[in-house]
């Protein structure tokens, strides 16, 4: 399956989209094979309402950039490029409005929209068999989801808002806000992650690391470097030891915000952006000053991400890293131990935490406790 707007057929020109297009907009179309007015609609929304926010141009190129970055398995991929088309689609045709303008309302009106899409005729196959989807006959819905398929669906779509806000193209998510009036549906998951109080105990573990010498100074910037890394991207520990510097990528948007991204290569030899939030970026430039490098990577730089405090700069090891992380994780759990009975739960959840569970919390997490 490729990317959004390869083949979309007659569910768009049934729809009350308009038909006129412009030069621009064919040009474009030849590039992404969309219908010339299904494009033109997408534009120009995106036109009205970005006023350059960021460099990704609408929100067919948002929603296939998201795509082109995750790593998941064929299958997964198919299920997530079907909830992100049926959202734009909806987006585009029944709200008449970009994603850069959803609210949590209007998440609430597509989660029943989901249980019932109508108009079926536009919506919904006639036949019980899938059409192709070159066919006329196309549609993006066999039928209603049920509520498994609908959490289901938000926990992909959650996904997606995510990335496009830590990308700077929407403001903000609007799944959270949406599932905090109690409308969306929930199933009761198993907490595989850290709480809130314990990663504020473990940044205060971060912030007084010692740093009275060279060494003590390079390695407590790593360690903030690395935690960082942990809570505000989806990077996956065995990712982190083939990272370059020169793969810390920006662009200078034109309302004067610079956005960040790591271009990471995959195990499978694919890449993928992953988005950067300043804080990263901050601990970044502290962690390069400690060891005595100017404070940001030049394009092309190949010196490791992750630098040993000693010797060659080069790669370490996936093992050598997770060791960092649990060494921090077991100096907070002993800290807390030494309070009290009181805090010995707390201290054993972090003593117990994974580099999974870190990741999970980081992927779930929208600020970093305690920043300051």
């Amino acid at each position: 399956m490729g990317c959004i707007g390869e083949t979309l057929p007659t569910v768009i020109a049934a729809s009350r989209i308009s038909k006129e297009t412009t030069g621009s907009h064919q040009k474009l179309m030849a590039m992404s094979k969309i219908p010339a007015h299904f494009l033109a609609t997408i534009e120009t929304i995106c036109t009205l309402k970005m006023q350059g926010a960021c460099v990704i141009k609408n929100d067919l190129e948002a929603v296939n950039l998201w795509l082109a970055q995750c790593n998941v398995t064929p299958g997964t991929y198919k299920r997530y490029h079907i909830e992100a088309e049926r959202l734009l689609l909806w987006t585009i045709i029944q709200q008449q409005t970009s994603l850069l303008s959803l609210a949590d309302t209007d998440i609430l009106a597509y989660r029943q929209f989901l249980a019932n899409p109508q108009p079926t005729e536009y919506w919904v196959c006639s036949t019980r068999k899938t059409a192709p989807r070159a066919s006329n006959n196309w549609r993006p819905f066999s039928g209603p989801l049920s509520p498994a398929s609908i959490h289901s669906a938000f926990l992909i779509l959650n996904g997606l808002f995510r990335w496009l806000a830590h990308s700077g193209y929407i403001i903000i998510n609007p799944v959270p806000a949406a599932r905090q009036r109690g409308d969306l549906v929930q199933r009761p998951t198993v907490v595989r992650q850290l709480s809130k109080d314990c990663w504020h105990e473990v940044k205060t573990t971060l912030e007084n690391l010692p740093a009275s010498t060279v060494r003590q100074s390079m390695q407590a910037a790593r360690y903030r470097l690395l935690f960082a890394l942990l809570y505000f991207t989806d990077l996956r520990v065995v990712e982190m030891p083939k990272i370059s510097m020169g793969a810390v990528l920006s662009q200078l948007q034109s309302d004067g915000r610079r956005c960040w991204w790591i271009n990471v290569v995959t195990s499978g030899g694919k890449t993928r952006l992953v988005s950067v939030a300043e804080q990263v970026i901050v601990e970044l430039r502290q962690y390069r000053e400690a060891h005595g490098l100017e404070a940001l990577p030049r394009p092309g730089e190949s010196r490791p991400l992750i630098l040993p405090l000693t010797g060659a700069e080069k790669q370490l090891a996936r093992g050598a890293i997770s060791q960092m992380i649990h060494h921090i994780l077991n100096r907070t759990a002993e800290r807390l131990r030494k309070r009290g009975p009181d805090w010995h739960a707390q201290a054993e959840e972090i003593a117990g935490a994974s580099t999974h569970w870190i990741h999970c919390d980081a992927a779930a997490s929208a600020e970093w406790v305690g920043s300051g």
